[in-house]
């Protein structure tokens, strides 16, 4: 059961930074020092003749011609790591028949990490970003300093927050969630409400990789039901979907009980997504709880 939540974790945060990237891509690379202009998001998923499924984590058409390949990554980079990035990359050039330069947001905190492969006669690199040695505390005050002088704040302002679980810092990631959580609180009345929300799942995505399990439980009394919460659950829709009805239900019911929700406001959501009747929907949550 622990091994299936955090394999659902997992997959839940990669959909988020995925979504998090497609929304503020351009915004995350002017931050990166990466100045050139995105044409359109490129593909990520390809079938290659060996029907081998290459998955890349994202992928943008420049302006100028040519790609950038992102990949995130957690730990060191690896050999292994190396040698997938330049498996992709000459798969991504062959195929589209452009250049392909390769970044890795790598969050490890490692005092030198792997950015060459040298194998026979070539060396293979790529643009190693350690964001561990960025000032988590730095970003955070330069942006409350803002707020406080009543200097407007925009979407541009509010990408290095997003990014300060993955940078190092006196404060804990806690502590960082929590204040990024604030400080998104206290604009959302002066940017677009569907990106402020998207910031708060990439915050919570974050809180669900780094902490333990009563650090959460301050992340959720800070923020209430949380976005990533109610994406956790259309997602259990979605499988019903695509599995019965039943089974998206009982998947419904998993989320909530993940999020510490009670039985009567469980009965509530299931109720209100699938058109059910009081009876009908406490009679499944008393099936699957």
């Amino acid at each position: 059961m622990e091994q299936e939540q955090k394999e659902r974790v997992t997959s839940v945060e990669d959909k988020v930074l995925k979504v998090g990237m497609q929304a503020f891509g351009e915004s995350v690379m002017k931050y990166l020092g990466q100045d050139d202009n995105v044409r359109r998001v490129a593909p990520t998923e390809h079938v290659h003749l060996e029907m081998k499924q290459m998955l890349e984590d994202f992928n943008f058409e420049m302006a100028a011609g040519y790609w950038r390949h992102y990949e995130f990554e957690s730990d060191r980079i690896s050999v292994a790591d190396m040698r997938r990035f330049r498996e992709y990359e000459a798969f991504l050039s062959m195929t589209y028949q452009v250049p392909v330069i390769t970044t890795v947001l790598c969050s490890a905190k490692v005092k030198k990490m792997r950015s060459r492969l040298k194998e026979g006669i070539n060396t293979y690199h790529v643009e190693a970003i350690q964001l561990k040695k960025r000032d988590a505390d730095k970003v955070l005050r330069k942006l409350l300093k803002k707020l406080k002088d009543g200097e407007k704040i925009k979407k541009e302002d509010l990408i290095p927050v997003l990014l300060t679980p993955l940078m190092s810092g006196k404060s804990t990631v806690c502590e960082r969630v929590i204040q990024g959580f604030r400080i998104l609180k206290n604009v959302q009345d002066k940017l677009d409400e569907e990106e402020v929300k998207k910031m708060q799942a990439i915050l919570y995505a974050f809180a669900c990789k780094f902490l333990k399990e009563n650090e959460l439980e301050k992340i959720r009394k800070e923020t209430g039901m949380t976005v990533l919460g109610q994406m956790l659950m259309e997602d259990g829709i979605e499988k019903g979907i695509e599995k019965g009805i039943e089974k998206g239900i009982s998947a419904l019911i998993e989320s909530c009980r993940e999020f510490n929700m009670t039985r009567e406001k469980t009965v509530a959501q299931v109720k209100k997504k699938f058109g059910l009747t009081d009876i009908k929907a406490e009679a499944l949550v008393e099936k699957y709880w």
